[in-house]
């Protein structure tokens, strides 16, 4: 499936009302050889004029209309199966790769695009210029000659010179029926992340300390691979993951750990998150942003598993095995899947001194193995 890909943006600002937009797409199977060396998909700074109609130019409200006109449009098309956060399958565009592109990123390239527009001054200063033009093709020569007009090309040095050519020689060509086309000079790889953290930089919030002797942790267990650990961090598509409770990313407030939880669930199904109350053995110090206001939170009392559940709970083995008593290496019992996620779990228990879980779990293998148990944990 063929579909656009877009890489960036940066908008031209005329003044406070009209921009143009300018991004950095491509089409997914279209390749060429990036600086590195490498083959990479194809991609070009043009100017975005379907969001005006064909027009270079135009505001913020005139580009968000034409967006909003293209949603519906698809849910017209499409009444029973369109979705938002699927705008970009239905449209055939894409940020980064893939049809995945919701409604809401789509208009945020205009938003964000006009917001952090820059002025010809601007960019003129950082050795970047634009040029306006017709077409150059024999086609566009011909009807040029037919409506009596004269190729264009034009590179304006101020902003007022941008407007005034906006307002007084595009409307021309546009009555004619003659695009003009938008092109930069001096844009490379980087040169719009530069821009960006020259002429928006983020501003650091201010931060505060807070300490506390209970936080929030998030249990990850995936039964494919027999995951049973707690979130450490998610870097370049790279889940990282700690085997204890206190080693992995701690939170302070139970519903910022519910709502990243909630997240990671709706993205992997494959794995099942949930929170969880950390006691830490002396106070650990949080970083929350300065002047939120925050209640310490207060021990939850743990609520008893039933036998059924604390069986469901456990990550079971596709095979059996056998299991040697840790004090006495010579005496050795086979277990079947089960009864080796009892014993493991009885062993994380005492050594997490989990008392209460750990008694509630002998009880169990105590019952279904009776032998075992004398041979193996009695």
């Amino acid at each position: 499936m063929s579909y656009e890909i877009i890489y960036d943006k940066q908008f031209v600002k005329v003044n406070d009302d009209i921009f143009i937009p300018m991004i950095l797409a491509g089409s997914n199977n279209c390749y060429e050889y990036s600086p590195s060396g490498k083959e990479r998909r194809s991609r070009s700074w043009f100017n975005f004029s379907f969001l005006l109609n064909g027009a270079i130019s135009g505001s913020i409200e005139n580009m968000l209309d034409k967006q909003a006109d293209v949603r519906a449009n698809k849910i017209k098309q499409y009444p029973d199966e369109y979705k938002d956060k699927d705008f970009g399958y239905y449209t055939g565009l894409s940020m980064g790769g893939g049809c995945k592109v919701t409604y809401g990123q789509y208009i945020g390239i205009v938003k964000t695009g006009c917001k952090k527009a820059l002025t010809i001054e601007q960019l003129k200063e950082e050795h970047i210029t634009i040029t306006i033009s017709t077409y150059n093709s024999t086609e566009t020569e011909d009807k040029l000659k037919e409506v009596g007009l004269e190729a264009v090309r034009f590179t304006p040095q101020t902003t007022k010179e941008l407007e005034d050519f906006l307002i007084k020689v595009a409307p021309k060509y546009s009555e004619k029926g003659i695009r003009l086309s938008v092109d930069f000079n001096g844009v490379y790889e980087s040169t719009t992340k530069r821009l960006r953290r020259k002429y928006f930089p983020k501003v650091k919030a201010e931060k505060q300390e807070v300490k506390s002797s209970i936080g929030y942790a998030i249990r990850v267990t995936k039964k494919s691979d027999n995951l049973d650990a707690y979130l450490y961090s998610y870097r370049g598509g790279t889940f990282r993951y700690s085997p204890y409770k206190d080693g992995g990313k701690q939170f302070l407030m139970k519903k910022d750990a519910e709502a990243l939880a909630k997240k990671r669930n709706a993205r992997r199904s494959d794995c099942i998150h949930t929170v969880e109350q950390v006691e830490y053995s002396r106070e650990r110090t949080f970083i929350i942003p300065a002047g939120k206001k925050v209640t310490l939170p207060k021990k939850e009392k743990e609520k008893k598993m039933t036998d059924k559940k604390l069986i469901e709970s456990l990550m079971l083995r596709k095979e059996g095995e056998e299991v040697a008593n840790m004090f006495d290496p010579n005496s050795k019992c086979f277990l079947d899947p089960l009864g080796v996620a009892l014993h493991d779990f009885i062993k994380g228990c005492e050594m997490t001194k989990k008392y209460d879980k750990m008694q509630q779990a002998l009880s169990i293998f105590r019952t279904k193995y009776p032998e075992e148990y004398y041979v193996l944990l009695d």
